[in-house]
């Protein structure tokens, strides 16, 4: 939470963005009349050029209790460490790698957020969909 006081007419939001991604961003006015309506604003932050863009697939799957067959963020311009977020329940990222591996302990799909870095700094986020199908067994 930030707060601007002290400011008639225009407000300013500036800074040298670090990561790439969207923001939101709700605004609100006060004056003696009262406070505004919120007003949501969005903001994309571009990578910087010359950063990692992901190439490897958009999908991969698995299934409970067996070890995952592995999948590896590819990325171009020598990237130097990889990030995911929420993966699966019993998988885990080599953020030297970028090799996600382990045993998935739960079925759904999830989608996954990766990026790459390199001495430039991070690339853009890119969505991977992760199907995690139970392991059934019937009868005998």
């Amino acid at each position: 939470n930030q707060t601007a006081t002290g400011f008639y007419g225009a407000c300013e939001i500036a800074g040298t963005p670090t990561t790439p991604g969207l923001l939101i961003v709700f605004l609100l006015a006060t004056n003696g009349a009262g406070t505004s309506g919120p007003q949501l604003f969005f903001v994309s932050i571009a990578p910087a050029a010359n950063t990692p863009v992901v190439t490897s697939s958009r999908t991969t799957s698995g299934t409970v209790g067996t070890p995952f067959a592995g999948y590896t963020i590819a990325a171009t311009l020598t990237p130097t460490s990889f990030f995911a977020s929420a993966l699966p329940p019993g998988l885990t990222l080599n953020s030297a790698t970028g090799a996600i591996t382990g045993t998935p302990t739960a079925s759904g799909r999830y989608e996954v957020i990766v990026s790459a870095s390199n001495a430039v700094g991070v690339g853009a986020p890119t969505v991977v969909v992760f199907t995690i199908a139970a392991n059934i067994t019937f009868g005998n």
